[in-house]
């Protein structure tokens, strides 16, 4: 899924979890993925700058990171599948 932003735009954690990754990933840029520790993780990529470090737990609507253009690019697998993100943004915003 690929959400409209603006740059700067705040990014937040979809739910609560631990930060596992903070870095680079192809085709994505700046990225971070959380593990909400129920075989589920989320992507957030084409970030500007991460707030986070790998290790740092989060709640739900926390600030993870600043997007870098108009697109900010997110993933939810469960169990290693992808799963439809937009219920999770009704708590938190992208």
């Amino acid at each position: 899924l690929t959400l409209q932003t603006e740059r700067a735009d705040k990014v937040h954690a979809l739910a609560a979890g631990r930060v596992v990754y903070v870095g680079e990933l192809k085709g994505l840029g700046p990225t971070i993925v959380v593990d909400h520790a129920d075989a589920t993780l989320s992507v957030l990529g084409g970030l500007w700058k991460a707030s986070v470090n790998v290790g740092t737990n989060v709640e739900a609507g926390d600030v993870v990171g600043w997007a870098w253009d108009r697109r900010l690019y997110v993933e939810v697998r469960r169990a290693g599948r992808p799963i439809d993100p937009e219920p999770l943004f009704a708590a938190t915003g992208p």
